[in-house]
């Protein structure tokens, strides 16, 4: 089959309603993102009482700042290299549809509230992370302390 083209890959960001579903989704995560952080600030000490409406804000304008056209353009060479234009022309006609449709709007809704439902995991693992690297650093540190001392 042939490949996808440019043109093949706009009318799929068109059928899919591509800037306006990432728009929303920026906008949905980051309400997630906002929690998150307030979590993570709750328990930090030696912060000034402003400190979670400062970061607030430079989140919310970094999210309301975000690229969407560069991203698409980024992604753009991996739709037309995994997908042939018949696939491409399958999607736009499959989301063109009525249930295409109805499934693409709730994309955003499912994909904000995911992110919400994994944060929990994703933030354990992170603090485990950085635990475990902290241990590991502590070690070396010990071993290099000692190292003199055995010689």
């Amino acid at each position: 089959d042939a490949p996808a083209t440019k043109e093949d890959v706009a009318q799929y960001y068109e059928a899919m309603h591509a800037r306006e579903m990432m728009r929303e989704t920026i906008d949905k995560v980051s309400v997630s993102v906002q929690s998150m952080m307030h979590d993570q600030l709750k328990d930090t000490k030696g912060l000034p009482p402003d400190a979670e409406a400062r970061i607030s804000k430079v989140v919310a304008e970094m999210l309301r700042d975000y690229p969407l056209e560069d991203l698409l353009e980024s992604i753009e060479p991996v739709i037309e290299k995994n997908y042939t234009k018949a696939e491409l022309k399958a999607f736009v006609a499959f989301y063109s549809s009525p249930i295409g449709q109805s499934i693409q709007k709730k994309q955003s809704t499912v994909t904000a509230e995911t992110l919400q439902a994994m944060s929990p995991v994703i933030l354990k693992v992170q603090r485990d992370a950085i635990h475990r690297m902290q241990e590991e650093l502590e070690k070396m540190r010990e071993e290099q302390q000692d190292a003199p001392k055995k010689s």
